[in-house]
């Protein structure tokens, strides 16, 4: 039996990782056929919660996606390659499904977003003003794309505000000077998602968010008070996620208990 396929949406064509460029006078590349198959691999794992829920055997799903056609089977067979490399998607003996997670693995993932986060938060006071100023100004824009999104109901868009969450804590990171932690950090964040299968976020967490994201960018300009700032951060960034994997999960509805473990693990205080 067939997936029922997806509502349809506008299209650009577009990975995400161009469209979220936070540099409008640089003239996007071309899209690779890989690129068109990880996207729309990325955007059936996050519209359609029950997309291989269970094991599906590769040869079936690359002849199932080609026939929906937009995409080659060799380049489904580089983009399934790349998911399963970077544990978006896992091998089976029955086939490839989404990653499954226990509550330990869990714990572990937002330990190392944790870890990783710090890293760029508490670096911000060693970066002179001109530095941070070009930082701050690169998160306005990624917060500005999300506001703009914030309220369509358009697939695409719902999508891409995604992505311009996973870009906006990236940046958070490459700014700080330690991009080779972002590929980490990027992987960490959609695997979440995919193993928890969260559905796509309403109008009213959208705009929420995105405000949040214009606050931190902002304040990255003027906080003077470093470990308050990476208070708020951890809190607003990293518990909320958790508490809301944990209950999508596992139907757990107090983080407290695990949110400590977390902390204790990353040699956080609460």
């Amino acid at each position: 039996m067939k997936r029922a396929k997806a509502p349809q949406s506008n299209d650009s064509g577009k990975s995400p990782s161009e469209e979220i460029d936070t540099s409008p006078s640089k003239r996007p590349r071309k899209v690779t056929a890989q690129e068109g198959a990880e996207r729309k691999l990325r955007k059936l794992l996050t519209t359609d919660v029950d997309f291989l829920v269970e094991p599906q055997s590769e040869y079936a799903l690359r002849t199932e996606l080609k026939e929906e056609g937009g995409v080659t089977e060799s380049a489904l067979r580089e983009a399934l390659a790349a998911f399963l490399n970077r544990g978006s998607l896992e091998s089976t003996g029955q086939g490839i499904r989404r990653p499954r997670l226990e509550v330990p693995d869990v714990i572990v993932r937002f330990q190392e977003r944790l870890s990783f986060e710090k890293i760029a938060i508490m670096r911000r006071h060693a970066v002179n003003p001109s530095m941070r100023a070009g930082a701050s100004g690169a998160l306005v824009g990624i917060a500005a794309q999300q506001a703009k999104l914030a309220a369509s109901n358009d697939l695409d868009d719902r999508v891409q505000w995604f992505c311009l969450s996973v870009e906006f804590h990236s940046s958070l990171l490459r700014h700080a000077g330690i991009g080779e932690l972002v590929t980490d950090l990027q992987n960490l964040m959609w695997r979440i998602r995919f193993a928890a299968r969260f559905p796509l976020e309403d109008a009213q967490t959208r705009e929420s968010v995105a405000k949040d994201h214009m606050r931190i960018a902002k304040e990255l300009l003027t906080v003077d008070d470093w470990d308050r700032y990476w208070s708020m951060h951890k809190n607003e960034h990293i518990k909320k996620p958790l508490g809301r994997a944990l209950k999508q999960l596992f139907s757990i509805d107090d983080v407290e208990p695990y949110w400590a473990m977390t902390l204790e693990l990353a040699g956080e205080q609460s």
